[in-house]
């Protein structure tokens, strides 16, 4: 590619672009047959110059459809890129463009949940329904995509556009990878709170043999890890019960503060520094503000157990 019409496209430079085409009217096509791996457009996509892009579209709406040597085409990077405009804008020469794949079987839909951007997902999604389903070469959907690199924006626009759809297309949601891992072993493998809090109560999208797999592997995982094994049981109580991230949360702060408060006095009273009965005064008042969370929780608990795990 000529430097100068490369600067053009980086820079975002019409004026540019056009001073080049009175020099030579035939530069676009030239460069299309030739071996060059991306063109102005892959440029102007992935600097983010919407003009530019816009304007190449115009002059040589075949760019579009090119791949660099990875196989991404223009709409990939504009839609990693999370650029909305560049992506309606090639969507317009055809809808076929958003199923169009890379040397690793990603389609845009999948650049776009891999890099959060749930506005692109939205789009890509109300354009082109069918682009759901698409898998990549590693047997992967958009919702693994978006879970294993945590982005819970995405995820949760794909959620909610995967209930407004034919139920048919439900089982996505509890497909596995080449891998054998599906979306509830990652999510709870990778600890991501406002992911299952999204999921809970959503019996109906993930059908009861995965409610039930999730469980059993929640069990498996407290098996294996030695290290924090109580701490592991009181988190899945609390997600049994329904308690929110962010109280879960707060309730293992409040246990890690009264394990740090009663290391510290202990070692008062080893010293010599606090006498008893302050000590035991003090550390009333603390367990009187954790008991009552305490208590909360085993009610919740306790009621999700009678009303909830054998119903």
């Amino acid at each position: 590619m000529d430097q100068r019409l490369f600067k053009a496209a980086r820079s975002g430079d019409v004026a540019a672009l056009n001073i080049l085409l009175e020099e030579d009217r035939l530069i676009l096509e030239k460069l299309s047959l030739s071996p060059t791996a991306e063109n102005p457009l892959h440029i102007a996509a992935l600097a983010g110059q919407t003009d530019f892009a816009k304007d190449m579209m115009r002059k040589m709406p075949s760019f579009a459809r090119e791949q660099n040597q990875y196989g991404s085409s223009p709409m990939h990077m504009a839609s990693a890129r999370g650029n909305i405009e560049i992506v309606r804008e090639i969507l317009t020469l055809g809808l076929d463009m958003c199923l169009a794949k890379d040397k690793g079987g990603r389609i845009s839909l999948h650049y776009a949940a891999m890099k959060g951007k749930d506005h692109v997902v939205e789009e890509l999604l109300s354009q082109c329904p069918k682009a759901i389903e698409v898998l990549t070469a590693r047997g992967e959907t958009a919702f693994h995509l978006a879970v294993k690199n945590k982005k819970f924006e995405a995820f949760r626009v794909l959620v909610e556009r995967l209930e407004n759809m034919d139920n048919r297309y439900w089982k996505l949601i509890n497909a596995k990878d080449e891998e054998g891992n599906t979306i509830s072993e990652l999510v709870i493998s990778t600890n991501q709170h406002q992911v299952l809090d999204l999921l809970h109560g959503k019996g109906d999208l993930l059908g009861l043999e995965q409610v039930n797999a999730a469980a059993e592997l929640e069990t498996n995982l407290l098996l294996e890890n030695q290290t924090g094994f109580l701490s592991s049981i009181f988190l899945i109580l609390c997600s049994r019960a329904g308690i929110k991230a962010q109280l879960i949360l707060l309730i293992q702060v409040s246990g890690e503060l009264l394990c740090w408060v009663l290391c510290s006095v202990c070692s008062a009273l080893l010293a010599g520094v606090l006498e008893f009965s302050e000590f035991f005064v003090k550390l009333g008042v603390f367990l009187c503000f954790v008991g009552f969370s305490g208590l909360f929780v085993s009610f919740k608990c306790s009621l999700s157990m009678g009303f909830g795990l054998f119903s």
